[in-house]
């Protein structure tokens, strides 16, 4: 699933979804990776349509790893 995770990454930088995968898969054995894909997800996020995320919840998320 990672391989693919990444490949995803490479073909559209922009999917949020595979990075945030990514930060999941990764958080345990590689915390350097899973915090690069996590802030690549979270700027993605800053540029949606409404123009930003509710970052608290991400916040209290990592918390509760």
């Amino acid at each position: 699933m990672e391989k693919i995770l990444i490949e995803l990454c490479r073909a559209e930088l922009r999917c949020l979804d595979a990075h945030s995968h990514l930060d999941n898969l990764l958080f345990d054995h590689s915390p350097r990776d899973a915090i690069r894909h996590y802030e690549v997800g979270l700027r993605i996020g800053e540029l949606s349509p409404t123009g930003q995320m509710n970052t608290g919840m991400i916040e209290k998320a990592i918390q509760f790893r």
